[in-house]
């Protein structure tokens, strides 16, 4: 796809919550992270909010699964006016199963902050609510068959 061509694609197999996981909860590594232009330098910024979300995140036990969690910051805007940041964010998150790639659900998320910082904070409040919102449903979705 033509979008895909200029964001940025990050690929990794990396375990998410630190030390060892117990037996019965699901294996969740994050996948291709993408930024469609004109916020493709924000890949980066989105895969670590990714990580720090997911560590956080109390997903339940689901003996023998593995995913894959692919993201795509579909919208990053930001306006200033005289005395506040307006930023806009929109993700869309991808869960597949491991074993065979195949689509186990599709999340979205969406945020608007409006702040009296800097763009490049108001922006960041924007992207973390936004991956925020799209998780929100991370846990309903690794329990669902």
């Amino acid at each position: 796809m033509r979008s895909f061509a200029f964001g940025t694609r990050v690929s990794l197999a990396l375990a998410l919550l630190s030390g060892p996981l117990p037996a019965d909860a699901p294996a969740l590594s994050i996948g291709a992270v993408h930024a469609r232009a004109p916020a493709s330098e924000f890949a980066p910024a989105l895969k670590q909010v990714l990580r720090e979300e997911l560590s956080q995140a109390a997903l339940p036990a689901k003996r023998g699964r593995a995913f894959v969690l692919d993201a795509t910051l579909v919208k990053l805007t930001a306006e200033k006016n005289d005395e506040s940041v307006r930023a806009t964010a929109v993700v869309s998150v991808v869960l597949r199963r491991a074993r065979d790639s195949t689509l186990h659900a599709m999340l979205s998320g969406k945020a608007t902050a409006e702040e009296s910082a800097s763009l490049e904070a108001t922006r960041d409040t924007a992207l973390r609510a936004a991956v925020k919102s799209a998780l929100r449903g991370l846990p309903q979705a690794v329990a669902a068959e």
